[in-house]
């Protein structure tokens, strides 16, 4: 039998996984991997799949069971003189086996016939060659077996041997040595049975009676002796342990022992405590920093963002410069009708002027320039109110916002959708005129295009000159329920609601209801910012400020006749406005490039505004900056002393838990003491009691008595157990007479062994026992050693050796088994591992051998074919 593969599926190790060996060919196979990797797990299922039935509960397949339990199965390839064979296990729960032939994949045995087939083909009858060809991990001997297993190995070995050279021809030493050997054969049978024991009812027996009768009456008394020396001994011992246990110096060396622990653990637990208070120190200063560095890092970004934001604001100022720039150029084309304002402007002006003047002469000089500021802001706020009232009535007129019109453009887009798919998909009418054609076909009054294909979404009526309507309804398609009149009335009414007619105007709405939102917000601002109390408020001032203006009597126009002036001016003024409204509505396009433009410098002016707010005045930024950066330095460094006192407290504090114990074992020691005081005296009472009770029994004459007795059984004994010997060596001399001229028995293992031998030791010679059929002596030159002197390297050498010698006999004889060695040569030095490596490329000409390693780099040297495991999992596992 050669092995082929190994398959494993939760084994072991392997718990719910598998691994696989395979493509092991002839000579010699190395396996190298590291400890704990599944070696020796391979080993032990490749033994227990051959030499145990599949349904065994014995402990070597329990062992196999993985630690979250399940069955173990194993997957055998052999090859064997009938072929290809794989044997299949599985063990415990659900327990299976089977033989399949793998050159036909025919299952040729299964259950107890696949045991039978494996007991025929691979055991042979020779109960597995496990202690003999298969060296496990850390077996380097013979004797390190088990007693059954090494007699089943005796008797392996016998069968080899004997298969071999054939059965041991009858030796006689002649009439006269039969006879001889059967008078001393019956002799001893007369005393002892085969295996050396007594026999029933003979003189050797009845002597071993007595003497074990006596032996054990002078045991018993022996042991009531020594029972009361022992009680003796105890005492004296429990004595001297009070008297060491009450002396009062050990008691105040306890007494001592116990403060000093308790000192140290006091002086441990402060120090704890303080390494407590120095971590929440460095914690703070580090929550501190962090903070620092937070607010630092804010206002580096916020400095960054104020540059860009200053940036963006002058681009937008340009683009500002550049948009003023278009509207004035749009505003020339109503530089006539400005013209011919100018003068009434001018006019006005004037008047105005000399209002302001007269009003200015009218007030007293310290109230005066307050009461004209008043009054521009009255008449501005006043303006503003106007604009913001006219702006947010147009505003809130106009339906339509955002959403609206978000929902209005998908509405639209999916109407045009639904119209190009109900076009494609919809049947056509195409007219081609003839060219002397005098009248035209209408539909919808309109004439249909000469040769233009008009596509019919639902019936269509044609107007023929001269001949009628012609009506044409197309029949329904897969384009009907894409049908866009749905899509186009929820339009209408959306936009109906709106108040616009198309998208276009919708969109139109909505970006005046935008500008009147902006303009609004820009007058409610400017009104805010001109009358925060109210406009009623800003009136009352203008009043107040008023009557605080006293008469002036100079020589002045009257305020009267030139505010009538001024209105009268201003009246022309607006009239003369009100022709320039054309010309203004042409610069609307350009006005609102202009508004969003301001619109966009508004928000990035307001958003410098904050940053300035928030990074406060320039000339004091860079300070705030080097402010901040020195705050996080200074805390940086507290933080870095806070974090080595920590280190320092650390690297001193003494072994809290150390102390702890030593404290706790002090006071152990000392209430423990306190016990076996206690206990010693009890024990003490006890055995006085016990010792005062035994010392009227005379146990000594007894004794002496009884032991006399003793002696003449054992004289007598001895003198049996002589005669015994003499007759066992006679016999033994005998036999060994006999057993000389069976030495050719031996022969064969000693041949095989002899030129492996001389590759390791040269001349070496090595002797059998004829009973365990193992070598006992190694002879070099004129010296002879036994094999139990030798060194752990040679008896590791001399294993293998002869493990292979019996493999060549099994060979030669025709049955084949593969000599497996898990961690060989371990004990082996550097020189001769080299000699072992090339016995095994000998030996491996005719052999199957399986090396399995943790020392990969050494047996990289053997030169031989490497094996590895993969993973594998069975077609019926999911």
């Amino acid at each position: 039998m050669k092995l082929r593969a190994l398959r494993l599926w939760n084994t072991r190790r392997f718990d719910g996984r598998g691994v696989a060996i395979e493509n092991i060919g002839n000579g010699v196979s190395v396996l190298s991997a590291p400890n704990e990797s599944g070696k020796s797990t391979a080993l032990d299922a490749m033994e227990t799949a051959l030499f145990t039935k599949h349904d065994s509960r014995a402990a070597p397949v329990k062992s196999l069971s993985p630690h979250s339990g399940g069955s173990p199965l194993i997957e055998l390839d052999i090859e064997t003189r009938d072929g290809l064979f794989r044997i299949r296990k599985r063990f415990l729960r659900q327990s299976t086996a089977s033989v399949t032939d793998l050159a036909t994949s025919r299952i040729v045995a299964q259950g107890a016939d696949a045991e039978n087939w494996i007991e025929r083909e691979i055991r042979d009858g020779m109960h597995g060659p496990t202690g003999l060809l298969w060296v496990k991990q850390g077996i380097t001997a013979f004797d390190t077996s088990g007693k059954k297993e090494m007699e089943e190995e005796r008797k392996t070995r016998e069968t080899i041997v004997t298969s071999v050279t054939g059965e041991v021809e009858t030796l006689t030493g002649g009439r006269r040595m039969t006879r001889v050997l059967a008078e001393v054969k019956g002799a001893l049978d007369a005393q002892i049975v085969q295996s050396g024991r007594a026999k029933t009812g003979s003189p050797y027996d009845q002597a071993e009676k007595e003497v074990a009768s006596l032996t054990e009456e002078t045991a018993a008394l022996e042991a009531k002796l020594n029972l009361l020396r022992d009680e003796l001994l105890s005492r004296a011992r429990l004595r001297e342990t009070l008297d060491k246990l009450t002396d009062p110096e050990a008691i105040r060396a306890r007494i001592e022992a116990a403060r000093t622990a308790g000192d140290a653990l006091t002086a441990a637990q402060s120090h704890a405590r303080t390494l407590e208070d120095a971590q929440k120190t460095e914690q703070l200063a580090r929550t501190k920093l962090d903070a620092a560095q937070g607010r630092l890092g804010s206002f580096r970004t916020a400095l960054s963002d104020a540059a860009k934001a200053a940036k963006d604001l002058a681009e937008v100022k340009t683009r500002l410069e550049a948009a003023n720039t278009r509207n004035a150029e749009a505003t020339k084309a109503q530089d006539s009708a400005s013209r011919a304002l100018a003068t009434l402007a001018a006019a006005r002006t004037d008047a105005e002027n000399a209002h302001k003047q007269a009003i200015r002469v009218a007030l007293s000089a310290q109230h005066r320039d307050r009461h004209r500021t008043a009054l521009e802001n009255l008449s501005r706020a006043d303006a503003a109110r106007i604009r913001f009232e006219t702006a947010a009535a147009k505003a809130k007129t106009i339906p339509v916002d955002a959403d609206t019109l978000a929902r209005l453009r998908t509405l639209s887009s999916d109407l045009d959708r639904q119209r190009e798919q109900v076009a494609s998909g919809a049947a056509r009418i195409r007219m081609d005129y003839a060219p002397d054609a005098v009248a035209k076909i209408f539909h919808d009054d309109e004439p249909l295009a000469d040769g233009r294909d008009t596509p019919l979404t639902g019936p269509v009526t044609l107007n023929i000159a001269g001949y009628g309507e012609l009506t044409i309804t197309p029949g329904r398609s897969d384009t009907d329920a894409r049908n866009p009149n749905a899509t186009a009335k929820t339009l209408a009414d959306a936009l109906a609601k709106t108040g616009a007619d198309d998208l276009a105007a919708a969109e139109t709405l909505l970006r005046e209801k935008t500008t009147a939102i902006d303009a609004a917000r820009d007058a409610q601002a400017e009104l805010r910012a001109l009358a925060p109390d109210g406009i009623d408020a800003l009136r009352q001032e203008v009043t107040r400020l008023a009557s605080l203006i006293p008469d002036d009597t100079g020589d002045h126009p009257d305020p009267e006749t030139t505010e009538a002036a001024m209105t009268a001016a201003r009246e022309a003024f607006d009239a003369g406005e009100a022709k320039l409204e054309q010309a203004r509505a042409a610069l609307k396009s350009a006005s609102e490039t202009l508004w969003h433009l301001k619109s966009e410098a508004r928000t990035l002016s307001e958003r410098l505004t904050t940053l300035d707010h928030d990074l406060g005045p320039q000339d004091q930024r860079a300070d705030t900056l080097a402010e901040l950066e020195k705050t996080v330095t200074d805390l940086t460094r507290a933080h870095m002393e806070a974090a080595q006192a920590v280190q320092r407290l650390s690297a001193s504090a003494p072994d809290l838990a150390a102390v702890t114990a030593a404290a706790n074992r002090t006071k152990a020691v000392m209430e423990n003491a306190e016990l076996k005081i206690q206990q010693t005296r009890t024990e003490l009472a006890k055995l006085d009691g016990s010792i005062a009770s035994r010392a009227d029994e005379g146990l000594e004459e007894t004794h002496f008595e009884t032991k006399g007795r003793l002696q003449a059984a054992q004289t007598h004994l001895a003198h049996i157990e002589h005669e015994i010997a003499v007759l066992k060596r006679l016999h033994a001399a005998l036999e060994k007479a006999r057993a000389n001229a069976a030495e050719r028995y031996l022969a064969p293992v000693i041949t095989e062994l002899a030129p492996l031998l001389s590759m390791l030791l040269g001349d070496a010679e090595i002797r059998f026992d004829e009973t365990t059929l193992l070598p006992t002596t190694v002879e070099r030159g004129p010296v002879t050693e036994d094999i139990s002197i030798l060194s752990g390297g040679m008896r590791e050498q001399l294993a293998i050796l002869t493990r292979l010698a019996f493999a060549r006999l099994l060979a030669r004889d025709g049955r084949h088994v593969p000599v497996i060695l898990d961690d060989p040569l371990v004990f082996t030095d550097d020189a001769r591992i080299a000699a072992m490596f090339d016995v095994l490329h000998r030996t491996a000409q005719d052999l199957q051998i399986v090396v399995l390693t943790c020392h990969e780099t050494v047996f990289r040297q053997l030169g031989a074919t490497d094996l590895t495991f993969t993973d594998w999992t069975p077609k019926d596992q999911p």
